[in-house]
């Protein structure tokens, strides 16, 4: 059994949440909320988890049809 067959890979985490500041020696990025999953595709199936390794495809319906051509 592999990872693709046990789906069982974790996306990486907040290590550590800290309170926000403000210090002219920093610069921020705003972060944009949306979806993280990880996605799992062969020839015959696509699948999307997220980061509880529930199935997300639901929320991407126009994602189901895409197969990785063989070249």
């Amino acid at each position: 059994m592999d990872l693709f067959d046990t789906r069982g890979a974790s996306p990486m985490l907040i290590a550590q949440q800290m309170d926000a500041f403000d210090d002219s020696d920093w610069i921020y990025e705003l972060k944009m909320d949306g979806f993280r999953c990880l996605s799992y595709i062969d020839q015959t199936m696509v699948d999307f988890r997220n980061k509880r390794n529930m199935r997300m495809l639901s929320k991407f319906p126009e994602l189901k049809d895409i197969i990785v051509c063989r070249l």
